[in-house]
């Protein structure tokens, strides 16, 4: 996982150097000496569970593997409004430039990790996961489901090949060919193949009941009432895992957790991020201020 997490991180840093032609910032290459430095502080305008920390050496392994950094809190940690999270020291023209690239993934990535710890926050007391899915952009997914982890939720697939997910168009599909139901849906994957885990999607306790007795690994439960939610696991609790996804929000996560739900999924996590607010502050380096 983490140099999986590395190369992919790598690939975004990669995109966002190319993406702001870095190393033809004009407006830097004519305002900044090419001899001078300094020194800058990020600091956090708002309290937020910071995350992304780790990227910093990354990133500048690829500008100026020369800049000093020094991190002032820990990845994960809940900081207030007005911390200084890390410092950094050196080219000036460096820090200037990749200002936005730096502050862009470290917002984001906070923005999540702390969205994702308000829910969890929500549901303590549960024996009930935070699940995050794949409504995440395209090369993002890897930083995306990371800050989740820091937040405290758990990983949904990463991808199509980790778990067979049966949703109602793939019943549909199956239909045509004369496979009717969850049941039967759940045979013919089975059919092809043995080792992949099964998740299949049911709206209603008629298709939970079907679903039991095909014995798939996870249950997706969606969109479903309390009172029906109730019932469900009622009917499945220990059979397979058990997973209520469809609008579930902050306000409301807690009462389906009640339920006793295994589980609980949100898009939210990660399509419908805020970013959280930090600025960098920068000095040129004298002989007093400098390390």
């Amino acid at each position: 996982m983490a140099m999986q997490l590395k190369t992919e991180i790598g690939k975004l840093i990669d995109i966002g150097i190319e993406e702001d032609a870095v190393e033809r910032d004009c407006t830097t290459l004519a305002c900044t000496g090419e001899n001078l430095t300094a020194i800058a502080e990020v600091i956090l305008q708002e309290k937020a569970k910071v995350a992304g920390l780790i990227f910093i050496p990354w990133i500048f392994e690829k500008v100026d593997p020369s800049m000093k950094i020094t991190t002032l809190v820990e990845e994960g940690e809940d900081c207030e409004e007005g911390t200084v999270l890390f410092r950094l020291e050196g080219k000036a023209r460096t820090l200037l430039s990749i200002e936005r690239l730096l502050l862009n993934i470290l917002q984001h990535t906070s923005g999540i990790a702390t969205k994702t710890a308000k829910f969890v926050k929500a549901v303590e007391g549960y024996p009930c996961e935070i699940l995050d899915t794949r409504k995440t952009l395209p090369g993002l997914r890897m930083l995306q489901k990371y800050a989740v982890q820091v937040g405290g939720g758990k990983n949904h697939r990463f991808n199509l090949s980790d778990l067979v997910l049966i949703k109602d168009n793939h019943l549909a599909m199956l239909e045509s060919e004369g496979h009717f139901g969850v049941g039967a849906a759940i045979q013919k994957v089975r059919s092809l193949d043995e080792k992949t885990p099964i998740e299949v999607e049911v709206e209603n306790l008629e298709m939970l009941k079907e679903a039991l007795e095909a014995k798939p690994e996870r249950i997706l439960l969606d969109n479903m009432e309390i009172p029906m939610l109730q019932e469900a696991v009622a009917l499945a609790r220990g059979k397979a895992y058990l997973e209520a996804s469809g609008g579930i929000t902050l306000e409301t996560v807690r009462s389906y957790a009640s339920t006793g739900v295994n589980g609980v999924s949100v898009g939210a996590l990660t399509h419908s991020i805020a970013a959280v607010n930090m600025s960098m502050s920068m000095q040129v380096c004298s002989h007093s201020s400098c390390g």
